[in-house]
């Protein structure tokens, strides 16, 4: 059995990780989560676009940007 799947909706782990704003270790942590879903070919993991698309419109992506934001301040608070 063959399956089609259009490869222009497919998304290598650093572009998720572009598109989510996150790093490539948290997508792999969430594809290790079973958050995100992926398929591993040739040793390298693919996700579906509407895959990071539903996640980047979920509650854990936006609790993780709201996160970002809290922990900027005390960052650049550091920096200086």
């Amino acid at each position: 059995m063959v399956i089609k799947i259009d490869t222009e909706k497919l998304l290598s782990v650093p572009e998720a990780a572009r598109y989510l704003e996150m790093s490539k270790s948290a997508v792999h942590e969430l594809i290790k989560r079973a958050m995100l879903p992926a398929i591993k070919v040739g040793g390298r993991y693919v996700i579906k676009l509407d895959a990071v698309e539903i996640y980047k419109g979920s509650d854990a992506w936006k609790r993780g940007q709201e996160h970002k934001e809290r922990i900027k301040p005390k960052q650049q608070e550091q920096g200086k």
